[in-house]
């Protein structure tokens, strides 16, 4: 199968990855390729070369961020170089599109495409995103979403969408599947600044008697010296940022990892490493971890709850480490997502209907 995949523009597709959905894109790519299809990507430049990635122009960065101006000029670039893309495949069609993007385009001109194309939803409703979708939808265009969370979240909008869940290749994760000789701790990650969930992961730790290493970016100096500092006692530490030898070394000597921020990691994709290197999760009940965790693997508790997440924590600490390594193998790899996607895009074929033969075919201006 041929099969081109559109990324989001604001970053490349390359490590260190800026978020989820660009590690998504760039694990989809390979993994397909993998399996034997041929994968063209549309990326932002900068991306990994490795890729083959047809470059449309720089990537822009985050929208949110920057003057008025800036967020105007990144949005004006963004508009041109999904046309552009839109153009090249209309011009030199494969046999499916796979909108990995959170722009608007892709939907408002897939009609006018000579293949079908199937849009992954990485986040709850958003415009102008949202609006694309309640346009399209009438046009029976595919959609797929990473958790059943994400696909409640788009309801009226959606009624119905597939749920493809991430993987990632586990080789890279060398499983730890014996109790770490030293006093157990829990390790945390993510970015440390209000409203990720660190203080009630400290909470936790300390009423269930364990340390927390603490591993990322410190993005609130304030918070950090104020809030996070003055808790890290009796064992618990600050890792700093992990490079990727490291991250694989530091989750396999941890007793339990512990999951506080679903909004922030939307594909999973901590817990799907911590369970690949033998380690079980603690988490809140939300997000993808619901999906992601059984009963072998993990403890969740009811979002918000401190003293509950202590006993999650410390019931996490007796699951078999074997056990957290299979369901990784089981429920969490590329190749699992990658045929996942494979067979969408087969019923999304099976189901396209060619544009009109009225003009408004995509074809790029002379």
């Amino acid at each position: 199968m041929r099969i081109d995949v559109l990324a989001q523009l604001d970053h490349p597709v390359a490590e260190p990855f800026a978020g989820g959905r660009e590690r998504h894109t760039y694990v989809l790519v390979q993994e397909l390729r993998r399996l034997g299809h041929r994968v063209r990507l549309f990326a932002a430049a900068g991306s990994d070369p490795a890729l083959e990635p047809v470059c449309l122009g720089p990537a822009t960065g985050s929208p949110e961020r920057g003057s008025r101006r800036t967020r105007e000029a990144a949005a004006e670039l963004q508009f041109r170089m999904q046309r552009r893309a839109l153009h090249i495949i209309a011009d030199d069609p494969g046999d499916i599109i796979h909108n990995n993007t959170a722009h608007e385009l892709p939907l408002m001109l897939a009609h006018r495409l000579p293949v079908p194309m199937l849009t992954t939803l990485h986040a709850p409703p958003a415009e102008p995103l949202h609006t694309a979708v309640l346009e399209r939808q009438q046009r029976d265009l595919p959609f797929s979403t990473l958790s059943p969370s994400l696909m409640v979240s788009w309801r009226p909008a959606l009624d119905h969408v597939p749920v493809i869940a991430s993987g990632l290749p586990l080789d890279r994760f060398r499983a730890c599947l014996r109790q770490p000789d030293a006093a157990p701790h829990a390790i945390w990650r993510g970015r440390i600044a209000p409203g990720q969930g660190l203080m009630m992961a400290l909470q936790a730790c300390l009423i269930a008697g364990i340390p927390l290493m603490v591993a990322g970016p410190i993005e609130d100096m304030d918070f950090w010296r104020n809030r996070v500092r003055p808790r890290l006692n009796n064992g618990s530490r600050h890792l700093g940022i992990l490079p990727p030898g490291s991250l694989p070394v530091a989750l396999a000597a941890a007793g339990v990892a512990i999951c506080t921020d679903p909004a922030a990691d939307p594909h999973g994709y901590s817990a799907i490493e911590a369970l690949a290197c033998g380690t079980p999760v603690a988490g809140f009940a939300q997000g993808t971890l619901p999906m992601l965790l059984d009963a072998s693997s993990g403890r969740l508790a009811a979002p918000g709850g401190v003293a509950a997440l202590s006993r999650c924590i410390q019931a996490a600490l007796g699951l078999r480490r074997d056990d957290c390594r299979m369901r990784a193998e089981q429920f969490c790899t590329a190749t699992q997502m990658a045929r996942g996607y494979l067979d969408a895009y087969g019923q999304a074929i099976a189901h396209h209907r060619l544009p009109p033969r009225d003009g408004t075919t995509l074809r790029t201006p002379a």
